[in-house]
């Protein structure tokens, strides 16, 4: 039986099929959330605008809810998953109002004292003279924000008087591998221009570059493990210290610290 499962799985792999189905009504949580839909792979629920961005966090959150639990001996919290996918619009109109708002509400879960404004210039300030859309590179980085900020940023749209689930305190938004990759090309592409490569010396790049690229890949998946790790350790009401302690192991082990 464990046989055919697993075959089953690995078929269901390679044909690109998904888990994640959309979610027609919910006791607790909005059906949609600006232009992204609801969606569950088993008890996981996620907001995405395909089934397979909507598979992808859940599996990731799974792993690292699974890698908590290991780690500390200790139940791991609900997390709803938010995707940032390639070709989605921003989840507010304006970039520096969208930045602003998720560092803010990020510094509110970590009890961080911030200022956004400031944060939201660096970024611009790095990317602009990088060669690369600040939107892009603020849209790699991963957010954890209260369930209950996303009915109140929905305020007079349609599900804003849903509430967070029990047991579900935090939210994550985070960018999919689409995303990511999209990011990277687009970086590396800054670069090549920055630096005046030209045509000869990219062929010669040309064999390394996969490997740069799946290593910046992992790196920034590494990223969001660790602040979803963060996030679960945030939520079981721990010391700075004790959290502090079990998030540097995590990332040790990531291999983030090096």
């Amino acid at each position: 039986m464990k046989i055919l499962v697993a075959a089953s799985l690995l078929s269901c792999a390679l044909a690109g099929c998904t888990t994640a189905e959309r979610v027609q009504s919910h006791a607790t949580l909005a059906t949609s959330w600006k232009h992204v839909t609801l969606y569950q792979s088993n008890e996981q629920f996620a907001y995405a605008t395909s089934a397979g961005a909507a598979d992808e966090l859940n599996e990731l959150a799974a792993s690292v809810a699974l890698d908590f639990k290991r780690l500390t001996a200790t139940e791991p919290a609900t997390l709803i998953m938010i995707a940032r996918d390639v070709e989605d619009p921003p989840f507010l109109d304006d970039f520096q109002a969208e930045f602003t708002w998720l560092v803010n509400e990020s510094a509110a879960v970590f009890g961080q004292a911030v200022d956004a404004k400031s944060e939201f210039n660096t970024v611009v300030q790095q990317m602009t003279s990088q060669g690369v859309d600040p939107a892009i590179g603020a849209g790699i980085r991963p957010f954890i924000i209260r369930t209950s900020a996303l009915s109140e940023s929905a305020e007079g749209e349609q599900g804003a008087e849903s509430s967070a689930p029990t047991g579900s305190p935090y939210a994550a938004i985070l960018p999919t591998t689409d995303y990511l990759d999209a990011a990277i090309e687009a970086m590396m592409a800054a670069s090549m221009k920055r630096e005046r490569v030209t045509w000869a010396q990219r062929l010669l790049l040309a064999p390394m570059m996969p490997s740069m690229k799946s290593k910046m890949r992992r790196t920034m998946l590494g990223v969001c493990r660790a602040t979803l790790f963060s996030s679960h350790a945030k939520a079981q009401g721990w010391t700075d210290e004790e959290s502090r302690k079990h998030v540097d192991a995590y990332v040790e082990q990531l291999g983030l610290g090096k």
